[in-house]
């Protein structure tokens, strides 16, 4: 009702707390908060997928020795439960703070560059943030879209453990 839309996102990460980054394409300049698991884990335990195995037998059939043990037809179900103006060679620093166990940065890429996604993922690297190789034809789209992105890494006071959901409130 009042024109913000919130979406909740998690990531699942395993792997040395320095070398995680995330970043997520966003529309304007979120209000960024962090969430809890809670959710996720309650929405995978309703949502999760459920098998049954129906068997028939016609006829007789001898002892194999590869049903030795069966009793269970039925498959196991998984239940997991500082704002700037900065700009440097196209891109915008339009906010940066902490939140949660994250730093934070959310940049602005000029969709006139010749290839805004490398440029955004050489800043990216070059400000500390871990960027695959696939970067660059993941963030393109969203770019020519003209989505800003947001960058997500780790506080030095915080481990892999800690990574938790952000809740992201946008126009």
């Amino acid at each position: 009702g009042d024109g913000t839309v919130t979406a909740v996102v998690q990531i699942l990460y395993q792997g040395p707390a320095d070398e995680f980054s995330w970043v997520l394409p966003v529309p304007g300049i979120p209000d960024v908060k962090v969430s809890s698991n809670t959710a996720f884990a309650r929405l995978q335990g309703a949502t999760n997928p459920t098998y049954t195995l129906n068997r028939i037998v016609e006829g007789e059939c001898g002892d194999s020795p590869n049903r030795a043990g069966v009793e269970n037809d039925s498959a196991p179900s998984a239940n997991n439960d500082d704002d700037g103006d900065d700009e440097d060679g196209g891109v915008t620093v339009l906010d940066s703070g902490s939140v949660g166990p994250y730093d934070l940065e959310i940049i602005a890429v000029d969709a006139e560059l010749e290839d805004p996604a490398d440029v955004a993922v050489q800043w990216l690297n070059d400000n500390g943030y871990d960027v695959t190789d696939i970067g660059p034809d993941v963030l393109r789209p969203y770019l020519e879209e003209g989505k800003n992105l947001i960058a997500f890494r780790l506080n030095k006071s915080s481990n892999a453990g800690s990574i938790r959901p952000v809740m992201l409130t946008y126009e």
